[in-house]
């Protein structure tokens, strides 16, 4: 895709990557989001199937795949490897949560490493506290997600957290 150079760096490194589409530009990530949610439709068969396609048609290292995935698409990453626990070497999520402000949750129960990355001013998934005045879903805040994925990984040790300014809204 243009908007994060994924397209450039896969002809560069010679990696294959995947671009599927969801219903109605959503993804049913088992909480939350738009037509595929409403429509319970089985986006992890979807892309169960997908790759199992992809794996009969190219030359694709099992041990080597990986699911990326931004706001709904990152919740159905976080699903994916929930429900998939030995399709991804590993997984990013990037301004997604496992669950809402109202107690819907993953259940989750995988050991598949997994980057959670979020803005400090997203609209939607703020930093600590839910927003009251999202105009759509109350998604639970990043530092709970961080939470929630550390103690169901039984992660002992603190999880690393990192900042960059290298992006800012204007």
């Amino acid at each position: 895709s243009w908007y994060t150079g994924w397209t450039n760096l896969a002809q560069e490194e010679e990696f294959f990557i995947a671009y599927p589409k969801g219903l109605g530009a959503s993804w049913n990530a088992g909480f939350c989001c738009g037509k595929s949610w409403k429509e319970n439709i089985n986006d992890v068969f979807f892309i169960e199937k997908m790759i199992e396609q992809l794996q009969q048609d190219y030359a694709i290292d099992r041990d080597r795949i990986y699911v990326v995935g931004f706001s709904n698409g990152g919740m159905l990453a976080q699903r994916l490897i929930e429900d998939l626990p030995t399709t991804f070497a590993a997984a990013a999520s990037v301004m997604a949560t496992p669950g809402d402000s109202t107690g819907a949750r993953l259940d989750i129960g995988t050991n598949t490493p997994l980057l959670l990355a979020f803005g400090q001013l997203d609209r939607y998934i703020p930093v600590q506290e839910p927003r009251k005045d999202s105009p759509f879903y109350q998604m639970m805040p990043a530092e709970e997600s961080r939470d929630y994925w550390k103690g169901h990984l039984n992660l002992e040790t603190p999880v690393t957290q990192a900042s960059t300014s290298v992006y800012t809204e204007e």
